[in-house]
């Protein structure tokens, strides 16, 4: 009996010291993605936290920028489908324009605010594709 109890004890410490381990210390794989170009290491603010994005129909995201966060925004798209995907950013309403991403590349976007003390306003991102195929997107913004 005192070797089960030893034995329970010694258990319940070594998974408690192991989960209080696990929480401590960052996850190193997430930190390799990050810094593999997944999500482009630089200062500032993430408007869309990097994410992995799969369906049909498009994706879609809204984020408000504010001046004191920088005057640049980059928005990147790693298109991991097997379609084009097609790229809109709207703008307080006007719309910038659409770029293509092809299947299996990526691309970066970026806005500048040349004149004032920084970017600011609704933006909107919307990617699709023109087939209706599944889309797998790795998207991210970042304002610095």
């Amino acid at each position: 009996m005192k070797k089960f109890i030893f034995l329970s004890l010694t258990m319940l410490l070594l998974s408690q010291s192991a989960e209080s381990h696990v929480s401590a210390s960052p996850n190193p794989v997430l930190k390799a993605v990050a810094k593999n170009g997944v999500n482009p290491p630089s200062p500032g603010v993430e408007t869309i936290v990097s994410a992995r994005s799969r369906g049909h129909g498009g994706f879609q995201d809204f984020f408000t920028l504010s001046p004191q966060n920088g005057k640049h925004l980059n928005l990147y798209v790693k298109n991991n489908g097997t379609s084009t995907v097609h790229v809109n950013v709207i703008i307080n309403g006007e719309d910038f324009g659409t770029s293509d991403v092809p299947a299996g590349k990526q691309k970066t976007r970026t806005f500048e605010q040349l004149v004032s003390s920084g970017l600011s306003g609704n933006y909107e991102v919307r990617i699709s594709n023109s087939d209706g195929s599944l889309y797998d997107l790795q998207v991210s913004a970042r304002q610095f």
